[in-house]
């Protein structure tokens, strides 16, 4: 890891050891596998982190309206991260310390009400001390990638031990962890992910969004719009694939107009073609806007932001325009993800 990445890690996993060992305890919310009456319907379904109870932890809500409707339900123990919902709503990943101070991260799958939890890494020594990050489903549902120490992996959620994952990228490929995330194409043929690749393309040391074959054939580069052209290069970070897997939105640095060079302050939303062409800039605001995530129906997309003090979640048109506020409390609610 980069210095930025240290204490982007230290800051992500300071959850307390005896929080984290709650998450193996149990979860809380409503029955059953999340249809009960405290939670949205399938279809929605917006999961978030919020330390609104003093300390980060997943939270379900409405999609449509937000928590002006819906007050939200916590759904996992205190310490809880970066959160993944299944393809049919009815399950979450998310990312938690280890219990007794132990070094690493770990993923866990429950169902989306907090019940039946299941850690599904570091079953055993064989990433022991590892940090696991950044869950996503398959658009089956069976599969779950995410990023271990930088290194993308995917594992079987219906084998026997989940933990012994497949390693997709090869050595000197690392992909941006921590702050980075994934997402799988429709198709469930290839994830997209920031990747920094020193010497890969011939220069220095920089990330950029590549595509990742599911089945560890290959890697390439998605189109970086910026490159050649005078513009600030795309990082590409928290990428995320439309329904009809025609366009990717991100966030990325803005481009810092005083010093040339970007604002690692600032980002901002876009949205491109899922072959990295027709880059569109959605937000234009001195804040943070970051980790978008389209709706359901391919029209909204929800995102991070703290234009008006404080990380909130937001939604607005997939074409940036009507704007509006779904969360609003003085802690921080961030991290949204929609079924």
């Amino acid at each position: 890891m980069n210095g930025m990445e240290i204490v982007c890690a230290k800051r992500f996993f300071a959850a307390s050891a005896a929080a984290a060992a709650l998450l193996l305890s149990g979860g809380c919310g409503g029955g059953g596998d999340g249809s009960g009456p405290l939670l949205p319907p399938v279809g929605d379904r917006l999961v978030f982190v919020s330390d609104r109870d003093g300390a980060d932890a997943v939270f379900v809500t409405s999609a449509r309206s937000g928590e002006a409707v819906s007050p939200p339900v916590r759904v996992s123990a205190a310490g809880a991260k970066r959160p993944a919902l299944s393809p049919n709503g009815r399950r979450v990943a998310y990312v938690a310390a280890r219990p007794s101070g132990a070094a690493g991260s770990d993923i866990f799958v429950s169902n989306v009400n907090g019940t039946d939890p299941r850690r599904v890494t570091n079953a055993d020594a064989r990433d022991s001390g590892a940090f696991n990050a950044e869950p996503a489903f398959s658009p089956d549902g069976r599969f779950l990638a995410y990023v271990r120490d930088r290194a993308l992996c995917v594992t079987d959620l219906d084998a026997a031990d989940p933990a012994n994952a497949r390693v997709l990228t090869p050595p000197g490929i690392l992909i941006l962890s921590i702050a980075g995330g994934l997402t799988w194409s429709p198709d469930g043929s290839y994830l997209v992910c920031p990747v920094d690749t020193p010497g890969l393309h011939g220069e220095t040391l920089r990330s950029s969004l590549h595509r990742v074959a599911a089945d560890g054939s290959g890697i390439t580069r998605l189109a970086r719009p910026g490159d050649g052209e005078g513009g600030p290069p795309i990082e590409g970070r928290f990428p995320c694939f439309s329904p009809d897997g025609a366009r990717i939105v991100f966030s990325n640095p803005a481009p810092n107009l005083s010093g040339g060079g970007v604002d690692y302050v600032s980002e901002e939303i876009y949205v491109m073609n899922a072959d990295g062409s027709g880059v569109v800039r959605l937000t234009d605001h001195p804040a943070a806007d970051r980790e978008p995530a389209f709706g359901r129906d391919g029209q909204t997309i929800f995102f991070t932001s703290d234009r008006d003090g404080n990380d909130d979640i937001y939604a607005m048109n997939a074409d940036g325009t009507n704007l509006r506020r779904l969360t609003s409390v003085p802690s921080g609610d961030h991290s949204p993800a929609v079924r």
